[in-house]
């Protein structure tokens, strides 16, 4: 049977040196941090140390395609994206062909949500890693509705988002003041309820 490894490798026709298929255990740091490629295909996960050596090793504008060998690898897309890659696409494949899941990065519009209105340009959302909330609406698909969904790293908040949307009560935490106060905002406006369930204090 072939591997992902050979099937990417084939894909490339006609064959372009400037654009490789590796596995992320073959990527040496040192090595890799002389190249200059214009795209890489990565067949499993990447880790930070890799991220920032993928980083230098690509030209500015290359693109790089992670595939990775578990099914849901969030790990690397947040190792790259916080090198410095901007997320493009995002696409999930659990087990079935009926379970193939797609969903493009946040737009402006969901990203500054809550923040500032539709007609400013300005950037009120300055957290450097905002998840598209379908992304975490699709996670959170089989839980029943007023289950409590705990994200102890909220971030800009996108959990919370996916939560009240789905009709389930959220806590999140977080040690940013000014991410926290981000968060809130963008949860208040997918859904105006009390973020807190009963028996639990604020």
């Amino acid at each position: 049977m072939r591997s992902l490894l050979d099937y990417f490798q084939d894909m490339i026709s006609p064959p372009n040196h400037r654009v490789q298929v590796v596995h992320s255990k073959d990527i040496d740091n040192s090595e890799w941090a002389a190249r200059s490629l214009y795209g890489l295909i990565v067949i499993g996960s990447i880790s930070e140390l890799q991220a920032d050596t993928l980083f230098i090793a690509l030209k500015p504008g290359a693109h790089l395609v992670c595939i990775p060998e578990s099914e849901l690898d969030v790990a690397s897309v947040i190792a790259c994206e916080d090198r410095g890659f901007e997320v493009r696409d995002a696409i999930f494949n659990a087990t079935e062909l009926s379970s193939f899941f797609y969903t493009s990065k946040a737009s402006k519009k969901e990203r500054e949500l809550g923040l500032v209105s539709e007609t400013t340009d300005t950037r009120a959302n300055t957290h450097p890693t905002v998840k598209p909330i379908a992304i975490m609406e699709f996670m959170l698909r089989d839980i029943q509705p007023n289950a409590l969904v705990v994200d102890p790293f909220m971030g800009s908040g996108t959990t919370g988002c996916a939560a009240v949307r789905r009709n389930l009560n959220f806590i999140g935490i977080e040690k940013e003041a000014v991410y926290a106060e981000i968060a809130q905002k963008r949860i208040d406006a997918h859904k105006d309820i009390d973020l807190i369930p009963k028996g639990y204090k604020k």
